[in-house]
């Protein structure tokens, strides 16, 4: 009986520990994602910057921002509620969604935890470089996106795709 409680609080422990500790299922998807297509994404990403005379900083996993407006306080981490307001664009330019166009329907700022895997992985790392009141731009890599899957119509497979991004409102988790 002892052997068996030990095993199963052994379990529980591992279990617990997985799930604190290891980083978003989308992160680690994001790293399984073929060196080609990144590569892919990164020069198409250089491609667009060259066209537009925009000058972004690139995170550690690939994720450019541009910072247009600067913010106060203190960064956003993992565990944070983060409110933001942004318009996402593929790389075309065409807006696919967006919480501050009456034609999406859904017009308040968009609130969840940072880190926990709520968003996709871009906006987990991306958002990190971004306190309250600063605007910007995110480039997220297909990868750091929605990978192979759509989300809808107007995202195809693979898509690079650019966010606006205002951050309205940070709550530390201290």
């Amino acid at each position: 009986m002892k052997k068996l409680r030990f095993t199963l609080n052994l379990k529980f422990l591992l279990i617990n520990l997985a799930i604190w500790y290891l980083p978003p299922a989308n992160t680690i998807f994001a790293q399984w994602v073929s060196p080609t297509r990144n590569q892919k994404d990164d020069e198409l990403l250089k491609d667009y910057f060259a066209k537009n005379y925009l000058h972004p900083l690139k995170s550690e996993n690939g994720v450019y921002f541009l910072i247009s407006q600067k913010g106060t306080g203190e960064y956003p981490k993992g565990g944070d509620q983060v409110k933001v307001n942004y318009t996402g664009k593929t790389l075309n330019g065409k807006i696919f969604d967006s919480n501050t166009d009456t034609a999406f329907h859904h017009v308040t700022p968009l609130n969840f935890t940072l880190g926990a895997g709520k968003v996709i992985a871009g906006w987990d790392e991306g958002l990190t470089y971004f306190n309250i009141g600063c605007k910007g731009k995110l480039f997220v890599p297909s990868g750091l996106a929605f990978g192979n899957k759509s989300p809808g119509k107007a995202v195809p497979p693979n898509s690079v795709l650019i966010y606006d991004i205002e951050v309205t409102e940070i709550e530390t988790n201290e």
